[in-house]
């Protein structure tokens, strides 16, 4: 079996999990954990660094370009998979089927308005589009992301090579995954919280991030 294939294996069985360990924590469970089980990671890019790092990096990004899994920043902005059985159930909690553009803060709206025209897209490509090119608006587009992310209103959609290091390419949700989208909206609130509650352990950080996300945005249905 194919590296590919054992980690979309392992995604479809977890459900949810992040790329890699936040120091080397068993919890919330990664990608890492599950490809590497007796390996400690250590992030290093020099000569004599680890490759599993790097062939999990190259991975990360042919799982996201594929979609045969959904990718995001989703945990505390960290790069996370989510199987297609379980994503609907997420998106239904997080409200998201119910955002319009308007109804998000400005700059937010302006980018996921964007990207329900035309997905995906670069950041370049999307700071262009929205008035908000070079590095005095780099912190103002990455507020803007951090909601769109949380409330996996957007999606990771491969890398494009834009220079000096490739850069993610993100789309709206509704337009990379139509069927999940639709089942989202389909989706009762019930059947969304037995879902995951099936699914995942009570004690999962996953869990306690979704309640996080839930809380702060008010979302009550």
């Amino acid at each position: 079996m194919s590296s590919y294939d054992k980690a979309v294996q392992a995604i479809n069985k977890s459900h949810v999990l992040l790329v890699y360990p936040i120091k080397n924590a068993k919890d919330p469970q990664a990608l890492w954990h599950k490809l590497f089980p007796r390996s400690e990671m250590r992030w290093e890019w020099t000569d004599d660094a680890d490759d599993k790092v790097v062939k999990l990096w190259h991975l990360k990004t042919e799982l996201s370009e594929q979609h045969d899994v959904v990718y995001g920043k989703w945990f505390r902005g960290r790069a996370t998979f989510f199987s297609h059985e379980i994503a609907p159930a997420f998106l239904k909690l997080l409200g998201a089927t119910d955002i319009r553009p308007e109804s998000l803060a400005p700059d937010s709206g302006a980018i996921y308005e964007e990207l329900l025209s035309d997905s995906p897209q670069t950041p370049k490509m999307l700071c262009e589009a929205t008035d908000m090119m070079g590095s005095i608006h780099r912190a103002k587009f990455e507020k803007a992301l951090r909601p769109l992310w949380e409330r996996m209103l957007i999606v990771g959609s491969g890398e494009v090579d834009e220079g000096n290091f490739p850069s993610l390419a993100m789309g709206a949700t509704k337009n990379i995954f139509e069927d999940i989208w639709d089942e989202a909206r389909r989706m009762d609130q019930a059947t969304a919280e037995k879902l995951i509650a099936d699914q995942l352990p009570q004690d999962s950080l996953f869990l306690t991030n979704l309640q996080r996300i839930r809380k702060k945005y008010k979302i009550s249905k």
